[in-house]
């Protein structure tokens, strides 16, 4: 005999499996979202923080030596518009590649395989100084990033880490430590004027007052 209560009770059970199911996957899905607002907004701090390092890829690629900086690139001639190749060398993770002008970008391995890229964004509200925004997960190891199709000879480019620790590369940070130096003067203990002067050990002054006065007295 067909339980119709049973049935209907199945029926609210899978519903609601359903409904918590498609509530974890957009509660993941906003806190993706979120994760990646909040890295834009700290690679883009980098753009045009300082000032930029020079790198001419005009005729030759050329190394980035680190993340968190800006480069200026200077790009090479390929027809009607301009390319140029940046090395870099990944400590792994994910990362995004910030270009203040249009351009395309190819990621390459050290065996010249292509690497995915796994996002691309255009003129995002989150950094309106990045034209484009490539998101990319590079293993340890080393990489190309062969940019083309570039409508300048003049593009900047930063390389962001996610969650990377930031006191590295800039000059900025190197300024903070300097700052430090009034740790090191150590005013307080160098100059030790109440310890130094020992005024009250060495004047002495009331005990041989006390002499003095005794013998007036005799």
């Amino acid at each position: 005999m067909f339980d119709n209560k049973l049935y209907r009770q199945i029926l609210w059970g899978l519903a609601m499996v359903s409904l918590v199911a498609c509530a974890n996957e957009s509660d993941t899905a906003n806190q993706q979202e979120d994760e990646t607002a909040r890295q834009i907004a700290e690679g883009c701090k980098h753009i045009n923080y300082g000032e930029a390092i020079e790198l001419d890829a005009s005729e030759m690629s050329v190394t980035a030596p680190t993340i968190h900086a800006r480069y200026a690139l200077t790009l090479g001639v390929t027809e009607e518009t301009f390319g140029g190749t940046v090395e870099f060398r990944s400590l792994g993770g994910t990362h995004m590649l910030f270009l203040t002008a249009a351009a395309d970008l190819r990621v390459t391995d050290s065996d010249n395989n292509d690497v995915a890229i796994v996002s691309t964004l255009e003129n995002s509200a989150a950094c309106a100084e990045a034209t484009k925004i490539f998101i990319v997960e590079l293993p340890d190891g080393n990489y190309s990033f062969t940019i083309v199709d570039a409508n300048s000879a003049s593009i900047a480019l930063t390389i962001h880490a996610y969650n990377a620790t930031h006191d590295h590369d800039h000059g900025h940070h190197d300024d903070h430590h300097n700052h430090d130096d009034h740790g090191d003067g150590d005013h307080h203990g160098d100059d030790d004027h109440h310890g130094d002067d020992d005024h009250h050990g060495d004047n002495d002054h009331h005990g041989d007052n006390d002499a003095d006065q005794d013998a007036h007295e005799d």
